[in-house]
This record gives C-alpha cells, structure tokens and sequence, in this order.
C-alpha cells in the first residue's frame, strides 16, 4: 500500500516531512520528493522479514524494490545505501530475571529512574502509557519489535551532512554503574515483571522483556517455530535481551576505528557482517575471547555475581548465564573486536583564537588593569608569557616538549630532536612585572 503522507514526521512539528509512504508486513518506505540535504528516503525492516528470510535477503530485496521503482537506471546506482540504526536480539529460555536481579546489573547508562508501574491485576492487559509495549513497537500490529515511527531525530540529519554537533544525551563511556539506581525501568504484568528497559530513547539502549508473554497477549505467535526448531517448548520460560544502536554510536565507533577500516559501519550489507562486534560491545567479550581482561571494554552492560565484602561492584565477576548470553551465535566464524567509542573532535583555530582573546580580557579585569588608560595587547601578552615561563620553570616542564606532546596525542608526527636530546633549560630569572623592559 502506498499513499501520500505530506505531514511532518513528529508531534512538535520536528522532524523530516515525507511525501510518500509504501508499508506492507515487512518492509516501510518514506520518500521524499525532493532531497533534504543528501536525504531521499528511509526504509525500515520488520522484525517479521528479518527473521523469516534473513537480513542479506531482505536488503537485497529492498534494493531491487526500489530499483523497479526508479525511472533512471543510473540515477539509482548513484544511491547510497547507509545504516541508521542497528536492533539485535537473542531469546534465551529458562531466563526469568527479576527486579532484584537488576542489582547486578552494571551499565554505563546515565539515567537515573527506576520506576515501577501498579498493575494489580494478574490477567490484565499490558499498560499502554510509558510502557514496554511502547518501547517495543509504535507502529500497527504486523510490525513487531521495532521502533518503526514515522521519523528520523536531527542527529541523524546531520549525521548524513557530515555533521558532527550532536546534542544526544551523554553516555558514560567510564565507570560501570549497577542498573538499580544508574538506568532502569522495571515493567510489571500483574505482579510479575514482564521486562526491563535500560536507556530508553538514548542512542545505546538495551530491553529485556517476557518474550513468550508478549507474544501470547499480541497475539504474534510466528516467532514459536523459530523458538522450537532452537530447542525451546512452550513449558518453558522466554526471556529477549535486546540492543539498539542509532547513528551516533556507530559514528563513534567509526572514530576509533578510522573512516577507511570502519567503513562497515555505514554500509548496511558489510555490517550485518559485524552482528558479533555490535553485540560484544553491547554485552561484552566472553572469557574466551576477552585476552586483556583489564584493560578490554567489558561491555555496555552485563550481569554479575555479587562478591561477599566487595562493595566494588566493578570488580564483581560476570554471571555464567551472562557468558552464555555474550557466545550468542550471530553466523559469524571468527572472534569478535573489541570496539570501542571516541568522540570526534574538531579544532577550528579561529574559534580558539577568539576564545583566548576573551581569556585575556578577563585576565587584565582580574588582575585590576582595567583602571589604565595605555594598556595594550602586547603588554598583556608579555605579562602572561612572563607567568608562564616561571610556571613553567617551577613545574621543570620544557614548552616545545609540551607542544609535541600535544601533537601526539592529536594524532600527528612530531620531527626527532637532533641528537634525541630535549633543549636546554632556560637560566631562571626573577618575575617580571608589567611594566618592566
């Protein structure tokens, strides 16, 4: 079915208007009929097409569709294909988590709210206001477990123009943190918690969720034969551990790798190749892969055994239910990488030089210099440079070693000294004042 949509995209009026929309049980296409910057189109896939036919099949497919749908054969090849967000999934049988369990929970997540629906009633329905069912899916019934809404967030946008200024809530890419008081919201069916969700609407996000629960009350059953031919059977329980990446995470990624060595993650077919590397990154390396324990990322969250005496929870050891969830098979044969994220940072001169204009006007304020009448740049460049060449001498720091420091750590190769040794010491001389020749 395809039909205009002409309307924009979000509620407060935000977000990128398409003219047409095409939606069927697997696939959703929004079009645009003039580009907005490089952006034409997004298209979504249903968990339904991923499952049933696998992702290489279903982008394949989607790309045909869209071909037979350009007039200018060549204008189609001139298309670029790129990854926005990425959902991965695994459904783990005779898993139950509680809401007690979530103290062994660590996350890097910044959210600080926990909180916990009233559902007294064990038949109810799902609660439908800031519920897991809302997290899960906004979008008709035939479309399950995905956020398949009707827009992209600025960040994306600007994303596709190369931009690099966005505003998405910060992540703590440190410290863990334990779930119960750092990023969880617990759901209830009855007076059973029917899921969990960690950072909902941020760009790294996670849900745990009663998946034979969830697909009993929708009614979405075809995921039964696929949880059978696994070894799964109706008597037992189904838990999802689900992740999701948007487009900021991977442009993070891509800044530690490089754009030539991380250009997987752009490109849709090369990084469902990657599905092992998202998920370690996500849930950690499992022991037989984690070769640098102390040093490698353990993960955006993980489960822990708690250690009688320890109040360190970092140092608490993974759970084996946790390992077995971080061997999860994604049809890749080698190890995961150990990814990690960085942000990109740019340094415009300019900018840096204004600043520190304003920096020494504040400067001669501070130091009461703002009564003369002949003060000049100069004079409070000298000052400065003056305290700095003493700070400097009483730190026995050498300026040029500094500055080729710094060049390092920016990436950029420094020439060797001549003879590998470091300049000579400046003799020191007593503090000058402004005044002074």
């Amino acid at each position: 079915m395809m039909f205009k949509a002409g309307v924009g995209t979000k509620g407060n009026g935000k977000g990128v208007s398409w003219s047409y929309l095409f939606r069927n049980d697997y696939v959703m296409l929004l079009l645009r009929k003039a580009p907005l910057g490089r952006l034409l189109g997004s298209v979504r896939l249903s968990a339904k097409l991923l499952w049933q036919f696998g992702p290489q099949v279903a982008l394949d497919g989607v790309r045909q569709m869209i071909r037979e749908m350009w007039s200018d054969a060549q204008a189609f090849y001139a298309l670029t294909f790129r990854l926005s967000q990425l959902h991965l999934a695994v459904d783990v049988a005779n898993f139950t988590p509680s809401p007690a369990d979530l103290d062994r929970v660590l996350t890097h997540s910044k959210v600080k709210a926990v909180h916990v629906p009233s559902v007294d009633d064990e038949g109810a329905d799902f609660p439908t206001v800031g519920s897991l069912d809302d997290y899960l899916d906004d979008v008709p019934d035939e479309w399950d477990g995905l956020p398949l809404d009707f827009y992209l967030d600025h960040d994306e946008i600007a994303d596709l123009d190369d931009a690099d200024d966005d505003e998405e809530e910060e992540e703590d890419l440190g410290d863990e943190q334990h779930a119960d008081d750092e990023g969880a919201t617990v759901y209830l069916y009855g007076k059973r918690a029917s899921g969990f969700t960690f950072s909902p609407g941020s760009p790294l996000s996670a849900a745990w969720y009663n998946k034979e629960l969830e697909e009993r009350t929708s009614g979405k059953v075809w995921m039964r034969e696929i949880h059978q031919a696994g070894g799964w059977q109706p008597h037992m329980s189904l838990f999802r551990i689900e992740l999701r990446f948007m487009r900021p995470i991977m442009r993070e990624m891509q800044n530690t790798l490089g754009k030539e060595a991380g250009a997987w993650l752009d490109d849709p077919w090369q990084a469902i190749q990657h599905y092992h590397d998202f998920w370690a990154y996500g849930v950690g390396l499992p022991p037989e892969h984690d070769l640098a324990p102390d040093v490698t990322h353990r993960g955006w969250m993980r489960l822990t055994l708690p250690q009688a005496g320890d109040k360190t929870r970092g140092r608490w050891p993974t759970d084996p239910i946790w390992h077995i969830i971080q061997r999860a098979d994604f049809g890749s044969y080698t190890p995961p990488q150990a990814l990690s994220r960085s942000k990109l940072i740019v340094h415009d001169a300019v900018a840096i030089d204004a600043e520190i204009y304003g920096l020494l006007r504040l400067r001669s304020v501070l130091h009461g210099r703002h009564e003369e009448t002949t003060l000049t740049l100069s004079q409070e460049l000298r000052a400065f440079a003056n305290e700095m060449e003493d700070w400097d001498e009483t730190k026995n720091r050498d300026y040029t070693e500094e500055v080729r420091e710094k060049a390092r750590s920016l990436g950029r190769g420094v020439p060797l000294m001549s003879s590998g040794l470091l300049p000579p010491k400046k003799p020191y001389q007593r503090k000058r004042k402004l005044g002074d020749a």
